[in-house]
């Protein structure tokens, strides 16, 4: 009784254990890939790792819990993962519904 008590305990303590793990914010690759800046048609911004890459435009998808799927140019947002608002550089993007 002890012993199946005792697996229950510790394969519970693992399942918690493994699903932090994968929760946890991603880790940041210390080679940094550079981007040409003249290939960013909506500009540059920052990661989650602080790196500079190419910002989304008005409609491009967007957000993420670490922002994995990309930050939105200056003068937009991510709204319901789509970059929403009016770039200066060009296009707007209004999100109806989530």
């Amino acid at each position: 009784m002890k012993t199946t008590i005792s697996f229950c305990l510790v394969l519970t303590l693992a399942c918690i254990f493994m699903a932090r793990i994968s929760q946890a914010a991603p880790n940041c690759n210390k080679n940094d890939v550079h981007v040409d800046p003249s290939t960013c048609q909506y500009g540059m911004a920052r990661d989650w790792c602080r790196r500079m890459v190419c910002a989304k435009g008005p409609g491009d998808v967007c957000g993420g819990r670490w922002m994995q799927r990309g930050t939105c140019s200056t003068g937009l947002y991510c709204n319901c993962s789509r970059c929403t608002g009016c770039s200066p550089l060009g296009g707007c993007f209004e999100a109806q519904f989530c």
